[in-house]
Formats: C-alpha cells, structure tokens, sequence
C-alpha cells in the first residue's frame, strides 16, 4: 500500500501499489488521478476539456438563439396582458387597441419623455450589443474548431487572439444584457410605476435569458482555466 495526500482535503489515504487510474476520495468524495501514464493523462485530458467544450458550446448556442429573439420579444411587464417594453418601444395591446410606440418617437412631447426616450434608445443599443458580443463568440468558437480540427490553418498570432477574444465576448454579452435590463427597470419605474399605479417587472423570458448567460460565462470561465491548464 502506499499513503497519499488527496489534493482536495489534504488527508491521507491508502492505494495500492500498482493502482493508477481516477479515483474519488473516501472521506471528502473528491475525484482525483493517480499514476497515469503520459498517454493516459494526455487522454483524460482531452475527455474533461471536450467535456467541458461541448456543454459550453451548447449553452453559448442556447444564449445566442435567446437573444436573438429576445430582439423582437418583451422585456418588461407593466401590464400584464397589457402592455410591455421590449428592444426597440413599448406596446399597448387592449382588447381591439394595439399600439406601439418607438423610442425615438418619446422626443416628441405628445407621445412620451424624451428622458425615456433617451434611456429606451442606450437599452436597445446594449441589447444589439449583447446580440453582436454573442454573435462574435459564435464565429470565434467555429474558428477555433476548425483550426483544432485541421480544417483551416491560422497564423499563431491569429490563434491566440481568438483564444484571448473568448471570454471577453461571452462576459461581453452578460453585462450588456444586465446593465440594459437594470436601466430599462429602472426606467420603467421612474417614469411609469407612479403613473400607471403598477410596479413594472422583467418578463419570464429575460429571467431565463439572464441565467443561461450567467450559466455560459461559468462554464466559459471553466473551459479557459482548462485551456490554459492543458495548452
């Protein structure tokens, strides 16, 4: 038998001699490697970094196709069934009356606050942002597969700005999102809450949108720590 340290709880426990391979820690249930060999550990780690690609591939793609949509679907619920914020203006949906309303359209002072109107405009432009970062991190990820694949071939300085461009897209995407959900909210509630008697709140679909994107900045923070890690 031989007695080592487990790297998560730092307590000892016992293998047997010749044991190599994965194994999980007894006592805090911590998974660990222990005498691979170089063409083993090579191969464990291409599983846990393709692992950990595939996941974030997914949940990028979910979070690209989400804000897409969410382009043309409301953000902001003052009304329910009602009347809503979304992108690009509001809109009044009662009974037979549909109307809608542009940002641009609030500098006019018998439609709206041109102060709203300004708040409105900065949350589309975060929203196209978030649309655009989101996008960019699609294109790069393709290219990155394409390259490791043996697909196309890029100059190494090529390389390694689409490695370093990955993160900062994906996070790019979160923040836009958020910081142009907060203003819209807030927002909303300046100008409309008090008049309108109803506190405005974000609609099912944004909540959902917010967390895939916290989940895909995880995941992509996951994936670098691994690249840089193994590369």
């Amino acid at each position: 038998m031989v007695e080592i340290l487990c790297p998560h709880c730092e307590d000892e426990i016992e293998l047997d001699d010749d044991a190599s391979g994965e194994f999980e820690c007894p006592l805090c249930d911590g998974e660990f490697e222990w005498n691979l060999s170089e063409e083993q550990y090579n191969g464990s780690k291409l599983v846990i970094t393709g692992s950990v690609t595939l996941l974030s591939n997914i949940i990028h793609g979910i979070g690209a196709l989400m804000l897409i949509i969410g382009l043309f679907t409301n953000w902001i619920v003052i009304i329910t069934g009602a009347a809503y914020i979304g992108p690009f203006g509001a809109k009044i949906v009662f009974y037979d009356f549909n109307f809608s309303s542009s940002w641009f359209s609030m500098f006019d002072a018998e439609m709206g606050d041109p102060i709203l109107g300004i708040t409105g405009i900065l949350f589309m432009l975060l929203v196209i942002g978030a649309v655009i970062l989101q996008t960019t991190h699609i294109v790069l990820r393709v290219i990155n597969h394409l390259e490791k694949s043996g697909a196309i071939i890029i100059s190494p300085e090529m390389y390694h700005k689409v490695q370093k461009s990955l993160w900062p897209t994906s996070l790019g995407a979160l923040l836009c999102t958020s910081i142009g959900l907060i203003i819209i909210e807030l927002a909303s509630m300046v100008f409309l809450a008090r008049e309108l008697g109803t506190i405005p709140r974000p609609s099912i679909f944004v909540i959902f949108l917010i967390i895939i994107l916290i989940v895909q900045v995880v995941i992509m923070n996951r994936e670098r720590i691994y690249t840089e890690q193994y590369e």
